[in-house]
């Protein structure tokens, strides 16, 4: 059954330039009773649906093609009509009852494509889908530019497919495949570069790579952004109805162009620019239920911008206005910011700020400009916080404000407690100082935040919001200052203070409350707390891969960096990669010269350092590094124990562990790595039994703990000499045998103190300087650089300047 004239008509012609694609085409492929290509004029509707449609015919299906701008609702029963072999009655509706049952009974599969289907579908919809919902061979295609109510409706109700702009949109390869087509090779980043500017819009990207007209006689294969604009201004804005183009023009001054917001733009829409948007595809009705979706993609953005015309369309700064407002209306502070900011309505960006500080505190708030913020304490302490090294000075207002709360008794602000600017601004000033690198001050304010807040009577209730990120702020600077157990207590008074919660806890060792933050957290913290704690585990797998997940985040420009450096380090130390791993932390910290880490955090990140150097034998380097720090925190004390067990003077290490324990660090982890190193310690000073007794306590702390890291930094062979005395030695060791860690410490030769001239003497026989050259450099006699050098080799325990030279590179002497 089938009328050969019914689906031999001709389908129109594509231009053989335009892309084929693939996955496109096999969405068609698989049939079903209705595909809907729902989207704007330019997003390849037809292209698509013609090579579709020859695509089945060359696979033996019949096709019949059908265009609502040509053929009317009579038209396409008639065709349909022939095909199933009916009769045309004069009454369509008795023809379309016909209809579905003769089309019931072909024998070959049957495509129906409808394009520009607007006309039909308002005229006939209903009936067609009707007719093809239960014709399993019939594919019904149909093309439209916008949704037609109710119509789309059943559409989309039947069992049907449906195509929208973001199907149709280029994808990236797309792109590059086009380019290939036009004689232009890109890059990756080029042609993402080009579907971000065009939205990946089909028209708007083939017009692109399209030379411009008159030109010339050369044609240059070229992506075009002037010929976008060309385009746009030639074959749309043209043709755009007043009240479309006004609306357009209004929607491209809309920094982040939600349908509410733009209706805040250009006020209610009237019918023909609701259409026009929708057919352009600036509005993608393509939703079941809420609001439309607005695409605007930053070369159309720019063209329409540029065409405001302010004698016609009115002040531009009256559209941003209204735009803001929406956005606060709507409680969203941040594009209200950013809408504000973009039409310069000082006035109001100041006021988002001044209430809505937190919520826009990693804003571009430099945009503002500093007179405009003189005087608005928040607004102005604010950007003293974004902008630590500004050294505008601060206004009047602002100077007495923080005068009275910097003098203000713990009582006064206990009583003023109730005032909404007395926290709100100690909060600002504490974070400002804290950014600024001035520990002492920020810890006087936490302090006083802390007095107000009043940690002991909140915890296990709900804070309320002030409350709450001042708890949050102040546990922060108290991490960053290494007073773990002070942040630990005011972060518990805190909202949304789990990562900094699961850093304290993987700080100090407390395994339990680590896995108990980590499950709640998502930040950068977390991740570094999963990857001390994997660590712990002796699991490589799961610490690598947080390790590399904070890399790609770029935990290097976070304030918590330095603890990703302390886990890095310590993977490292572990299973490789330790000269790696040290080289990238000296540069960053070569780089980061307007950094500002705390004292605690330089002591931090100066004994991680120090302890890769101590791995790769570069004791001086490692002795310097501890030696410039003037930070006595547990973790450099640790460090220069090491260094001195590894150098051969345990006794020293010994004096140094005392200090520790002194110090009376709450710290699991810290004990345990005291006991471990005063192991090794006592082992080389022939206490074995003190060596015995201080290994059983370790055990201890890693039963109690589960913390297994520390044992991993001393050799093997300590452990194996006490696994008979000590139990459950043996089973540890061979736990660390099969993660295959590796002893990262070796003890080498004593490193040498050297003279400021022998340490001269050296760098010069470094530069290959003969003796008599040397003297003259020093401006000493030859005899003298002699008996310099001789003292140098006997330190450096070497016979001559060769060895001299590379004894001190190894060690880092010449660093």
């Amino acid at each position: 059954m089938g009328d050969a004239m019914g689906t031999a008509t001709p389908l129109p012609r594509v231009n053989g330039d335009f892309l084929v694609r693939p996955r496109l085409l096999e969405v068609l492929d698989h049939w079903s009773p209705i595909t809907l290509l729902l989207a704007p004029s330019g997003a390849g509707k037809a292209v698509l649906a013609v090579q579709w449609a020859s695509s089945a015919r060359e696979a033996g299906d019949d096709v019949i093609w059908l265009d609502g701008e040509v053929d009317d609702p009579a038209a396409v029963v008639a065709a349909l009509a022939r095909h199933a072999g009916e009769p045309v009655d004069a009454d369509l509706d008795t023809t379309l009852r016909r209809l579905r049952r003769g089309l019931r009974g072909l024998d070959r599969r049957l495509a129906v494509v409808v394009n520009n289907a607007e006309p039909i579908v308002e005229a006939i919809g209903d009936a067609l889908v009707e007719i093809v919902r239960d014709c399993r061979e019939v594919h019904l295609v149909v093309c439209l530019r916008r949704r037609l109510d109710p119509v789309a409706k059943a559409l989309l109700e039947a069992e049907s497919r449906v195509l929208g702009l973001s199907d149709l949109q280029f994808t990236v390869p797309e792109i590059e495949t086009l380019a290939r087509q036009h004689g232009l090779t890109l890059t990756s980043d080029e042609a993402e570069s080009i579907w971000t500017s065009v939205g990946g819009w089909p028209a708007l990207v083939r017009t692109g790579l399209e030379p411009l007209p008159n030109t010339g006689s050369r044609s240059v294969a070229a992506w075009s952004p002037r010929h976008v604009g060309w385009f746009l201004g030639v074959n749309v804005a043209p043709a755009l109805p007043p009240t479309a183009l006004a609306a357009l023009c209004r929607t491209a001054l809309v920094e982040r162009p939600t349908y509410g917001a733009v209706i805040a733009a250009t006020g209610p829409l009237d019918d023909p620019a609701r259409i026009t948007l929708e057919a352009l595809g600036i509005l993608d009705p393509l939703v079941s239920e809420g609001e439309p979706i607005v695409r605007l993609p930053p070369l159309m953005r720019d063209f329409f911008r540029s065409r405001y015309d302010e004698r016609e369309l009115g002040p531009e700064v009256e559209v941003h206005q209204r735009v803001t407002r929406f956005w606060l209306d709507a409680e969203e502070p941040r594009p209200a910011l950013e809408q504000a900011v973009h039409g310069r309505c000082w006035a109001l960006a100041v006021e988002i700020v001044e209430r809505h500080w937190w919520a826009v505190a990693d804003a571009d708030l430099l945009e503002i400009p500093a007179t405009e913020v003189r005087g608005h304490p928040r607004a102005e302490i604010g950007r003293q916080v974004v902008l630590p090294d500004d050294p505008t000075p601060s206004s009047p207002a602002v100077r007495a404000w923080e005068a009275e709360l910097r003098s203000a008794s713990a009582e006064d602000l206990v009583d003023r407690a109730g005032e909404p600017d007395v926290l709100a601004l100690l909060t600002l000033l504490m974070v400002r100082d804290r950014s600024r690198g001035e520990q002492r001050s920020a810890l006087d304010l936490a302090d006083r935040v802390e007095t107000v807040v009043d940690p002991a009577g909140l915890e296990g209730g709900a804070a309320p919001p002030p409350i709450a990120r001042a708890a949050l702020e102040a546990g922060r600077t108290r991490l960053l200052a290494g007073d773990v157990v002070a942040a630990t207590r005011m972060l518990r008074v805190a909202d949304g203070a789990a990562d900094d919660l699961a850093l304290c806890a993987a700080v100090t060792g407390d395994r339990p409350a680590t896995a108990h933050w980590v499950e709640r957290s998502t930040g950068a913290g977390g991740r570094i707390a999963a990857a001390l704690d994997a660590l712990h585990s002796l699991d490589r797998e799961r610490s690598a891969d947080a390790l590399t997940r904070l890399r790609a985040d770029g935990i290097i420009r976070d304030q918590l960096w330095p603890f990703a450096a302390w886990a890095e380090a310590e993977h490292a130390l572990l299973w490789g990669g330790r000269s790696r791993v040290r080289a990238e932390i000296a540069a960053t910290r070569g780089a980061m010269t307007r950094r500002r880490e705390t004292g605690w955090l330089q002591g931090l990140l100066a004994a991680v350092e120090a302890d890769l150097c101590i791995s790769l034998g570069r004791t001086a380097v490692a002795s310097r590094l501890l030696t410039e720090t003037d930070v006595d925190d547990v973790h450099v004390l640790l460090a220069r124990a090491r260094l001195e067990r590894v150098v051969g003077r345990p006794e020293e290490a010994l004096g140094l562990l005392d200090v520790v324990d002194a110090a009376g660090d709450p710290s699991a982890l810290v004990s345990l790595e005291s006991l471990v190193l005063r192991a090794w310690c006592l082992d080389e000073t022939g206490a074995g039994a003190g060596a015995a007794d201080a290994l059983a306590q370790a055990l201890e702390c890693v039963r109690r703990d589960r913390l297994v890291l520390p044992l991993t930094h001393v050799p093997m062979s300590l452990l194996a000499r006490h696994a008979r005395t000590v139990p459950g030695l043996r089973q540890l060791a061979d736990r660390l045998r099969e993660a295959r860690t590796r002893a990262p410490y070796d003890v080498v030769d004593e490193l040498p103190e050297l003279t400021p001239r022998e340490a001269a003497v050296l760098e010069a026989l470094a530069r290959g300087l003969s003796l008599e050259e040397v003297g003259r450099e020093l401006f000493v006699s030859r005899n003298t650089v002699k008996s310099q050098a001789s003292s140098l080799y006997r330190k450096l325990r070497v016979s001559g300047r060769a060895d001299a030279v590379r004894k001190a590179n190894r060690i880092g002497l010449l660093d």
